[in-house]
């Protein structure tokens, strides 16, 4: 008798959908798995791009130049000047510059100043681990150069246990840049000011999603639905009213969002703004978010409510949320390792086509005023729920909805 019913349990738990959505999982997180395998490649290198521009020609310039450049990357340091300069640009790193009197500087003060031009490819984790690989071989550089004054030139000097004066001359990241700012810095106020939006457009999606997707099983298995369709309703009208209603109460959502999200952003823009320039969010920024937001978690309604229509139940309804889980999920850490303008075509392609994506790259487009990224996202988003919500009510208006037949329907209805 146990064996029956665990059979029967088996038989209801493994449905078509589960194991679809299973492989659909099992293959993105292998994807993602793959993309931060490659990332971390590239980290483990432990080099950058970087270019010395010696003026001094001295002892110790020439001593300082051999010394960082051996972070510098191999294949990057045998192009000529001119093809250094365009890879660093398109890559990121830095050029660091020795004006004259370097030499005489440090053994007259102690103290020899270094100025560094940072490129950025990118606003992601990974995109800034070049400048970390270029402060590891300054600091490299400063101790064998302690090391080098003490003992061979036996200089008493207290200064010269810092004998490096390093002085950021700006930052350049995505063609805007930022003066005498140091790129831990501009991370650190580029991640408050961005990463706080995709974990809440994460969290409205997973949840309305779910909650959509297990009303639909819900009304099935208590036959609510059945009533609601022989009442005389147009089809249309009871999936805009659903999507529309779970989308009204995304607005809220998304305004008190966006309300306590300004009062969080008042508090530490003041005191950042006055280390650098930076850009100053207006209401109409703050709207073209909240439209963002709000019309892709319309799309993801959509999307949740097209696939509830395959639920047959509500426990079967609640593995269909994890193919939307990780749709919301992709994106959160994708853009979070690396910037959307330094993402492989593939996966540029993949961020692009998936809705959630648009609202938590916003903040940062509209950093870097690229405002026609934003409204393609958005143009985007009115799209998908448009289609989407076109496919729905044609399989509403199929006898699908109650008897689970006549899906070879699907194309032979009009809309209106």
């Amino acid at each position: 008798m146990i064996f029956n019913i665990i059979k029967k349990e088996v038989r209801e738990l493994l449905t078509r959908s589960t194991i679809i959505s299973l492989v659909f999982v099992s293959f993105m997180l292998g994807y993602i798995g793959n993309f931060v395998s490659k990332a971390e490649e590239g980290v483990s290198k432990k080099s950058a791009n970087i270019i010395v521009e010696d003026k001094d020609s001295t002892d110790l310039s020439h001593l300082f130049s051999s010394l960082l450049l051996k972070f510098s990357d191999k294949d990057f340091a045998n192009n000529s000047f001119n093809e250094r300069v365009e890879k660093l640009k398109k890559d990121g790193g830095a050029i660091v510059t020795l004006e004259k009197g370097f030499q005489d500087s440090i053994l007259k003060e102690g103290k020899g100043e270094v100025k560094i031009e940072w490129v950025l490819k990118g606003t992601g984790l990974y995109d800034f681990i070049s400048s970390d690989v270029i402060k590891n071989g300054l600091n490299y550089t400063k101790n064998e150069l302690i090391k080098y004054l003490l003992l061979r030139k036996g200089i008493k000097n207290e200064n010269i246990l810092e004998p490096l004066k390093i002085k950021n001359e700006n930052v350049e990241v995505k063609g805007k840049v930022f003066k005498s700012v140091d790129p831990k810095l501009l991370y650190s106020f580029l991640g408050k000011q961005t990463n706080f939006v995709p974990v809440i457009i994460m969290m409205l999606i997973i949840m309305s999603g779910g909650m959509i997707i297990s009303s639909m099983g819900m009304e099935k298995e208590n036959k609510t639905l059945e009533t609601l369709l022989t009442m005389p309703v147009e089809r249309r009208d009871i999936v805009l009213g659903k999507i529309i209603g779970g989308g009204l109460v995304g607005i809220i959502m998304a305004s008190i969002y966006m309300i306590g999200f300004y009062n969080y952003m008042k508090g530490f823009t003041g005191n950042i703004s006055s280390s650098f320039d930076i850009k100053v969010f207006s209401i109409l920024d703050y709207t073209l978010v909240g439209v963002s937001i709000f019309l892709s978690l319309l799309s993801g309604l959509s999307l949740c409510l097209l696939l509830g229509i395959f639920a047959k139940n509500y426990r079967s309804a609640q593995t269909l949320t994890m193919p939307v889980s990780i749709l919301a999920i992709i994106p959160f850490f994708l853009t979070m390792f690396k910037d959307f303008n330094s993402l492989s075509l593939p996966f540029k392609i993949v961020v692009f086509l998936i809705p959630f994506s648009h609202p938590m790259m916003a903040m940062k487009l509209i950093f870097f005023e690229q405002y026609r990224m934003l409204f393609y996202g958005i143009g985007y988003n009115l799209l998908f729920f448009v289609i989407l919500s076109i496919i729905i009510v044609k399989i509403f208006n199929t006898d699908y909805i109650i008897t689970g037949k006549g899906f070879e329907k699907l194309f032979k209805r009009r809309f209106f």
